[in-house]
């Protein structure tokens, strides 16, 4: 399909991951299967366009790669032809797009083990220029970097300038700037930038006694709330998470959550208990403002098959931090706000509090929600509960003396 990708393909195998080779045509029926499990809600759109460019991978010009393991395909990565209209002339050039990795085997190295193979294949070549739309983080570790401070121009206002990104290949000349313009399968499939959301579903509300109106965000869950008891479960489907990795920056926001939106400084606890089975299930109480900025101060069963307190914090990228082993299944966690700082505490008895972590999110405009999540990252789903739930408007004025 195209040339020169023997030799690549023998040369992408790295220790532990999968190996990386040409797409062959009794690949495609697992390559559209994979598209629409790794992008969701937008897969059909995405398999679709995977389908109208193919025909534009011919010898020499474009690319379809890979990753298979034990005969399964668990990623694939496509660079097909598109133009660039610099002053002096068109320039043919590639956008690498689309990328999709086994949501499975994501934050494994996947993804960018086809990229670098991709990026071999297309200096070969003498390609000046590779564009992408794309997540800073994740495709600035792959040596992208913003397209504009480079001389490139989005082929449309609605690509975020944060996501327009280009890597000069050794081909490239300094005169070889301008705008790209994609070819004709990304505006077939309205694949390019972003659009205005479609107004919210009007997904159910929750009520809760003593919070706001509860919604979920993400897929709704298998759960249930004992007024009586003031008792919410939520049963987080098998791997479900919420984690930009640092290493590979590949990013999973599946896990159910519901939330609300606090007004002011505010101080939301809980009694968590979860019916740990396998590695990372947690019962969650959280905080999101984007995809971007998020916190989640977890219940977690850990890879030792403990139970313990670890707290995540997310700006671009997901940091990971242990605090306690906890004897049992249960503990208290809580979550405070003061000003535009938060703070994490659990507690044994829910009367005297270990202080946990104090931060802040980043600069987002949207507001912050806070709520209750669970997550089963690993092969089985996992049910948590929430007790004793309180909200209030008062916080304590030390966040490290234990009130």
């Amino acid at each position: 399909m195209a040339g020169g990708l023997d030799g690549v393909a023998a040369s992408a195998v790295v220790t532990a991951l999968p190996t990386v080779r040409e797409e062959h045509p009794h690949d495609h029926a697992a390559v559209r299967a994979l598209h629409l499990a790794a992008f969701g809600d937008h897969g059909l759109v995405v398999a679709d366009l995977v389908d109208s460019l193919r025909p534009s991978v011919t010898v020499g010009d474009g690319l379809s790669l890979v990753a298979e393991e034990d005969g399964e395909v668990l990623g694939h990565v496509m660079c097909t032809p598109s133009l660039l209209d610099t002053p002096r002339r068109l320039v043919p050039v590639q956008v690498l797009s689309p990328l999709a990795v086994s949501p499975a085997r994501q934050r494994q190295g996947v993804g960018a083990a086809l990229v670098r193979a991709a990026l071999r294949v297309l200096v070969e070549r003498g390609v000046p220029v590779v564009l992408l739309e794309g997540d800073p983080g994740y495709y600035g570790r792959l040596g992208f970097a913003p397209g504009g401070p480079q001389g490139f121009r989005k082929p449309s206002l609605r690509v975020p300038d944060a996501a327009f990104h280009a890597l000069r290949l050794p081909a490239h000349q300094p005169w070889m700037t301008g705008t790209l313009v994609y070819a004709e399968a990304f505006w077939r499939h309205d694949a390019v930038g972003l659009r205005d959301p479609a107004p919210p579903a009007t997904a159910p509300s929750w009520t809760i006694a003593g919070l706001p109106s509860l919604v979920w965000h993400g897929e709704p869950a298998v759960s249930d709330y004992d007024a009586g008891a003031h008792r919410l479960s939520i049963t987080a489907p098998a791997r479900t998470d919420w984690s930009t990795d640092p290493v590979s920056g590949e990013r999973t926001v599946s896990a159910p959550a519901l939330l609300f939106e606090p007004e002011g400084d505010f101080a939301l606890s809980a009694r968590v208990r979860v019916g740990f089975s396998g590695v990372f299930d947690a019962g969650v109480l959280c905080l999101w403002q984007s995809e971007e900025q998020w916190a989640k101060l977890c219940f977690e069963h850990s890879p030792q098959r403990r139970a313990m307190v670890v707290s995540v914090v997310t700006r671009g990228t997901s940091d990971d931090a242990n605090s306690v082993l906890v004897d049992g299944d249960a503990v208290h966690l809580r979550v405070i706000r003061t000003g535009r700082a938060y703070a994490f505490h659990h507690s044994l008895d829910g009367s005297a509090w270990h202080f946990v972590r104090l931060f802040r999110l980043g600069e987002g405009t949207a507001p912050v929600r806070a709520g209750f999540l669970a997550q089963a990252p690993d092969a089985t789903a996992c049910t948590s509960t929430f007790e004793a739930i309180h909200l209030s408007s008062r916080v304590p004025t030390d966040l490290r003396d234990g009130t």
